[in-house]
């Protein structure tokens, strides 16, 4: 069925759930990144697999990864979920320790305003660093996190051969 209660849904369901759009479904298939199944009709359908492997292509791409790089990722020994999910909890901790800390500082920054006093210009720069600043992870934050799942999912030539 292509309904969301059964087993499988329609491109533009899997969408909508995911929070993207159809086309970027069908940019991820162009890219070898998602092979959903076809109906007699020759319908796209997304099954549990499929929803699995799209939530590896987004979670990747959300750690700022380009495509042609998760292709490759995904093609290798480390293209199984439970890596993926390793490598997106440690991202998601570290932001959780960025977010508190902003956090931290706006309240303090709020109390201090409420009290009277200004805030210095170290307190501003601090605070927008802090902040506004993007949340991508830096490159070395990003070597951190990866090279140890790098170096468990693929051997030396491997790692040779992409680098």
């Amino acid at each position: 069925t292509m309904s969301g209660n059964g087993a499988y849904l329609s491109p533009a369901e899997a969408a909508k759930r995911l929070g993207v759009s159809v086309k970027a479904l069908r940019v991820y298939e162009r890219h070898g990144l998602i092979n959903p199944l076809r109906t007699g009709a020759d319908w796209r359908a997304y099954g549990p697999d499929e929803m699995a492997r799209l939530h590896q292509v987004l979670a990747l791409k959300r750690l700022g990864l380009p495509l042609a790089r998760i292709a490759e990722l995904l093609k290798g020994r480390a293209s199984t979920l439970a890596a993926v999910l390793a490598l997106q909890e440690q991202l998601l901790a570290s932001e959780e320790s960025r977010v508190t800390r902003a956090l931290e500082l706006v309240r303090s920054a709020r109390a201090k305003l409420a009290s009277g006093a200004s805030l210095t210009i170290d307190d501003l720069t601090t605070l927008t660093k802090e902040t506004t600043m993007s949340t991508k992870p830096s490159p070395e934050e990003m070597n951190r996190i990866f090279d140890p799942h790098v170096e468990k999912h693929f051997s030396q030539s491997e790692i040779a051969k992409t680098a």
